[in-house]
């Protein structure tokens, strides 16, 4: 989906995709950079089922429960290559008479930052400097 809106060409330039999903028709429209998610060449899914069906099993209660009117939350979606993507979202819902009827979304790629995280609790690196931290160190030290 090509939209020349400035919103749109933002989210183009940060590598975000956004999403509107009117829950009333069951319809979701996606601006930005969705091939990131979804694989290049492949139309974002205009359906909230398909949509659902792309995120990692295990995650899914996680995107279905929005019972608040704001949302931030992390889960795992599966690339059409095979990958697994963290992604960042936040957004909002809209309800009426206690139902949500519309509900806005930017998902962000956080996979890099999983990645670093977890190399940085598994091998000792300081989060701030990128190096050994100190007691990680002393402990190499100590074993040559």
């Amino acid at each position: 989906m090509t939209n020349t809106s400035p919103l749109s060409q933002i989210l183009l330039a940060s590598g975000d995709a956004a999403y509107d999903w009117d829950r009333r028709a069951d319809r979701m429209e996606w601006f930005g950079h969705s091939e990131t998610f979804f694989g290049p060449h492949v139309v974002p899914p205009d359906d909230p089922q398909t949509f659902f069906a792309s995120i990692f099993n295990d995650d899914r209660t996680t995107v279905m429960d929005c019972q608040k009117p704001m949302f931030d939350r992390q889960y795992r979606m599966e690339h059409p290559d095979g990958r697994i993507l963290w992604v960042h979202e936040r957004g909002t819902v809209e309800f009426e008479e206690g139902r949500p009827v519309r509900q806005r979304g930017v998902l962000r790629l956080a996979s890099l930052a999983h990645e670093r995280h977890s190399r940085y609790e598994t091998y000792g690196y300081d989060t701030l400097t990128g190096c050994l931290d100190r007691g990680h160190m002393l402990e190499q030290i100590g074993k040559a």
